[in-house]
């Protein structure tokens, strides 16, 4: 996570609510965010540590909620059924904009229940292999699976944070290889999955 982004976004997310509270008599109470992801995720860290500046900007509380579950779907419903008023934002993933492809009945249109404010930061996605494997690189990662294949039942691609992103691309890889695509998300030491 790029820390420097991160305060750019965080200082102009806090200029862009600013403005909007200098134009209006908004806010005259607590907003809260709703995290669709477990305490300590990289959503939520993200949205913690804008809440704490826009906290101090707009001397209106800021406070968190974590709502986890379905890829992100109830926290988004829960937000697209409040009241409209800007007190009740969501702050979400990049697996928001697929989720109407993955879950066909959301109980909640995306783009009319629902308006988008910033980007708030940008959270980069790796791949990492054991040193002693030889691989440098994807196309190396798939010559040595397509190498090995005969002697290879499965590859388990493991998927941690933004699970629609990394399962996106573990297919991609799976593909490749000539495999069909088996995940497993790998969670933080917390009881709730996202």
């Amino acid at each position: 996570m790029n820390r420097r982004f991160i305060l750019s976004a965080i200082t102009m997310s806090i200029f862009a609510l600013n403005a909007q509270a200098q134009t209006t008599d908004w806010p005259k109470q607590a907003i809260k965010f709703v995290v669709p992801f477990t305490a300590g995720s990289g959503t939520d860290i993200v949205a913690r540590a804008v809440a704490e500046r826009l906290t101090a900007s707009i001397g209106q509380t800021v406070t968190i909620e974590n709502k986890p579950g379905a890829g992100g779907t109830i926290a988004a419903n829960q937000v697209a059924k409040s009241t409209p008023d800007g007190y009740t934002l969501l702050v979400h993933s990049s697996g928001h904009v697929v989720n109407p492809a993955i879950y066909p009945n959301l109980p909640y249109d995306t783009i009319k229940d629902l308006t988008g404010i910033t980007t708030l930061a940008s959270l980069p996605n790796v791949l990492v292999v054991s040193p002693n494997k030889g691989i440098k690189d994807v196309k190396d990662l798939i010559a040595k699976v397509k190498e090995s294949k005969r002697k290879t039942r499965h590859i388990q691609l493991r998927i941690r944070r933004n699970r629609f992103s990394h399962t996106h691309q573990c297919r991609k890889i799976s593909r490749e290889c000539g495999y069909q695509c088996g995940t497993r998300s790998i969670q933080r030491n917390t009881r709730s999955t996202h």
